[in-house]
């Protein structure tokens, strides 16, 4: 223990002065984050703007700090001059740790405090996300930095590499790797959970190996491994798997036995010819959810499609997305690709669609009017509205500590349905992922003659439901548009 302090005071006077601008401007961040606006006015521009921009900026200059402890006793190589005293690797290691969570960590942990409080929330009231907050932090933006500063020299061949991760990503979006398929909101918790544990493991294990031993080829070659995983994870996990352990996680505390999958031919709009867009046909069928208990929704998670073709083969799963506009979300768009429509449009098929959702209760309602300033939210955080092209809509801007509720919508208070956007967040965790612990979500309604308030309505996910339905004899070409 007394090698690990002597290591950390080292360091903290080599870098006394890059701590202390460290500090200046974790704390010029925690000032204007703290008096930030969701109101926004030339009053609070300003300050908005700085906020968001030392929100983009403060990272980088964590990640330099960083980069300059770890460098101070390069670990690649076998020609550094701190090899020949007698250092012992877990008191290296730990010095680090150490000036990390001192220099980094523990500013990041009071500056949440700092903004809740000058927002006007208590910090008690959120311990959870005080808590959880800075662990997300560094499993997603210090540990793999900290492990890519252990496998390079010096700051200028971390850049280098960095960049060409960065390039290596761009020329796989070039060539169309992207993921296979479609995620909405509610599930994408799941996959990102999947990929930071597995680089939670991996930069683990290079950062240990690599101070232990020093074997910088090796630690390499685990460091392609665990971006190679990370990416499969990313972009090939199938949804159905993460919806099994979504409702794992969610035990259902509902009957859902009511709840069904009814395609309604006589709802589609009158056919026209199809529009080829890049993907593919977009062929739109009218889905319909009904049984759903009284005051409950479903909303969709996932859905895939295959069509049953002449030769009695199945097609390759086909690319589903929702349209979302009304309270029951009747439309959603199946993409084809273009030979195969061209085969198929007018012969009878037979469709299988596989359906994941998620049934939401607990409904909770609040006001805010529709003056413009700044009022608090139970269960959101802090709102306002203003116009966005005064003739066409309103917007509807809040500031929300740490996550937002499962299920949020907004309307007019006068408004016969739900016709604001809803965000669904299903993630267990008690923060999201950022910088700040106060974070922004926005509604933008078209204006309704009469109204003079928003409607807040909040749920809780209450059961995750699989569903299969049959479709037999359609006829894609009455479905595109």
């Amino acid at each position: 223990m007394r090698q690990t302090l002597h290591i950390l005071g080292k360091d903290i006077r080599r870098l006394r002065y890059d701590i202390i601008v460290m500090l200046a401007l974790t704390a010029i961040f925690a000032w204007c984050a703290g008096h930030r606006s969701p109101f926004f006015d030339w009053q609070t521009a300003r300050m908005n703007e700085m906020a968001e921009l030392l929100e983009q900026l403060l990272p980088v200059a964590w990640w330099y700090l960083m980069a300059r402890v770890i460098h101070g006793e390069q670990l690649p190589g076998d020609r550094q001059f701190w090899v020949t005293r007698p250092y012992r690797w877990q008191s290296l290691l730990g010095a680090k740790v150490l000036f990390i969570a001192m220099c980094v960590i523990l500013p990041l942990l009071i500056s949440d405090c700092v903004i809740l409080r000058l927002q006007g929330f208590h910090p008690s009231e959120h311990f959870a996300g005080i808590a959880w907050h800075p662990l997300v932090f560094s499993v997603v933006f210090l540990l793999p930095v900290a492990a890519l500063a252990c496998l390079t020299v010096n700051i200028a061949q971390m850049a280098l590499t960095f960049l060409a991760g960065i390039a290596s990503l761009v020329i796989l979006a070039l060539f169309g790797i992207r993921p296979a398929t479609i995620w909405f909101g509610s599930l994408d918790w799941v996959r990102l959970s999947l990929v930071f544990l597995v680089v939670l493991i991996g930069v683990l294990n290079i950062i240990v190996f690599q101070y232990s031993s020093r074997r910088t080829g090796l630690s390499r070659i685990l460091a392609g491994a665990t971006v190679g995983l990370a990416m499969m994870v990313g972009f090939f996990l199938p949804w159905t798997f993460a919806f099994a352990l979504q409702s794992r996680l969610v035990k259902s505390r509902v009957d859902t036995t009511s709840i069904s999958v009814q395609f309604q031919p006589e709802q589609r709009s009158p056919a026209r010819a199809p529009e080829y867009t890049r993907v593919g046909i977009p062929i739109r069928l009218p889905i319909a959810f009904p049984g759903a208990p009284p005051g409950m929704i479903q909303i969709v998670d996932g859905m895939a499609g295959e069509l049953v073709l002449p030769d009695g083969k199945t097609s390759k799963p086909l690319r589903m997305t929702a349209i979302e506009g009304t309270k029951e979300n009747r439309w959603y768009v199946m993409t084809a690709e273009p030979s195969l429509y061209e085969r198929v449009k007018n012969t009878p098929l037979r469709m299988h669609l596989i359906v994941l959702l998620t049934l939401y209760g607990n409904p909770r309602t609040e006001r805010i009017p529709l003056e413009g300033n700044s009022h608090r939210v139970p269960g959101i955080g802090v709102c306002a509205t203003e116009p966005f092209e005064p003739e066409k809509f309103t917007t509807l801007q809040c500031l929300v500590p740490f996550r937002l509720p499962g299920r949020t919508l907004a309307q007019f208070d006068n408004g016969g349905q739900v016709t604001g956007f809803g965000r669904m967040v299903n993630s267990p965790w008690p923060t999201s992922i950022g910088i700040s612990p106060v974070n922004k979500a926005y509604w933008r309604l078209p204006n309704q003659a009469g109204a003079t308030a928003f409607v807040f309505t909040t749920m809780q996910p209450l059961a995750h439901i699989r569903r299969e339905i049959d479709i037999p004899n359609v006829r894609l070409a009455d479905y595109a548009y």
